[in-house]
């Protein structure tokens, strides 16, 4: 077996999904920036943490299902290598964040009791019932991660909600599930290598890239009639702008697969353009 390459810093913190992490974060402040809510910092940890405990709890179930088998993945493999160092890590950030939650804002806290519990109940149904088949992990998970960036402005926002926050918010929603088949369609020989479940394997690639397309072209189609029709104010404008560039970001891995399948650059990009709501935050 070819001994796999030596781990970069980079690699680390994709392979831990820090950079998922720090991405949810600023899509967090993001939101809040675009409904003009001020944002805690104690919401911030929460989240952070919980995106972490979600994401890692996947790798470990993946790691732990292998049993004996070496995984074909660097994000596998690690997990599965040290499967017991990150187990220990896990339940000290989730008493972490037990202790935030006592800092939270009663309304949030109720938001995310209530996602909790619909988190659950999915979760119970996909291994009692086929409702994994019409609603798989990505996009459930999907659906998980842009709640979550947008329950903590939410939480605090008084005002009518008004169909431009809907608007963004599944803007968000396709950008996160974009981002998931993408994955899920590059990494289709591993998961079957290791048996992992995906929407690729189930549906095939070809639906799966038709889906990914579709996905992308609703987000870049509605932010540019936002910005060239509706557009009003300089939060608005700023907003559909970096979702516009979201969305061809990841619209360029999916016109070039074989340059970004080298050294998973998909990834990179893939993970990449979440962290781009930094540039509004940092101009406005």
């Amino acid at each position: 077996m070819r001994t796999p390459p030596p781990i970069t810093p980079l690699n680390l913190i994709q392979i831990l999904s820090l950079d998922v992490v720090v991405g949810a974060c600023i899509g967090t402040v993001f939101v809040a920036k675009f409904l003009v809510v001020p944002i805690t910092f104690s919401s911030l940890v929460a989240l952070g943490l919980c995106v972490w405990l979600i994401y890692t709890a996947d790798h470990l179930r993946d790691a732990y299902r292998l049993k004996r088998r070496v995984a074909h993945t660097d994000r596998h493999r690690y997990h599965q290598t040290r499967f017991k160092t990150i187990a220990v890590a896990w339940v000290i950030v989730a008493i972490i964040g037990l202790i935030v939650v006592f800092f939270l804002p009663w309304r949030l806290i109720y938001y995310g009791i209530g996602l909790l519990g619909a988190v659950a109940i999915y979760f119970v149904l996909t291994q009692r019932t086929s409702l994994a088949r019409w609603f798989p992990k990505e996009f459930m998970t999907a659906l998980l991660y842009t709640t979550g960036i947008f329950l903590p402005s939410l939480a605090v926002y008084s005002e009518p909600l008004f169909w431009n926050i809907g608007v963004l918010f599944f803007q968000y929603f396709f950008l996160a599930l974009s981002n998931l088949l993408l994955f899920s369609w590059f990494e289709v020989e591993v998961d079957l290598q290791d048996r992992h479940k995906s929407f690729a394997l189930n549906a095939g690639r070809p639906l799966t890239k038709s889906i990914i397309f579709l996905c992308i072209s609703v987000v870049i189609i509605t932010s540019l009639f936002m910005l060239l029709v509706v557009s009003t104010s300089l939060a608005s404008s700023a907003a559909q702008g970096t979702v516009l560039a979201m969305g061809l970001g990841l619209l360029l891995i999916v016109l070039c697969p074989e340059y970004f399948q080298l050294g998973h650059r998909y990834r990179l990009l893939g993970d990449g353009v979440f962290l781009l709501p930094i540039i509004p935050l940092l101009m406005l």
